[in-house]
């Protein structure tokens, strides 16, 4: 793995967790609404990220094909649909 490989991985890393934290600060995100039954249903925040990818290393040379999945949860475990998390990179 290169320097270069390792820095895009460690940003890719601190964007995720980022946007983790900014998703669990109240805003307006998706997940951010009640249950909309009157039946009391709160706002969820979420607390904890897990990434996983579909490949153990992925080559800089640009031949290796991954595929990224983030599952948000909130404090009680409990996966959050349709959250945004965004990944992004710097050359």
């Amino acid at each position: 793995m290169t320097m270069s490989t390792l820095q895009r991985m460690i940003a890719a890393t601190a964007a995720v967790v980022t946007a983790a934290i900014v998703s669990g600060c109240g805003g307006g995100g998706a997940g951010a609404q009640g249950s909309g039954n009157g039946g009391g249903g709160g706002v969820s925040e979420a607390s904890a990220l897990t990434v996983i990818t579909s490949v153990p290393s992925i080559g800089s040379d640009g031949k290796t094909v991954a595929t990224v999945t983030a599952f948000v949860k909130d404090s009680g475990n409990r996966a959050l649909a349709n959250q945004i998390v965004d990944f992004s990179t710097t050359d």
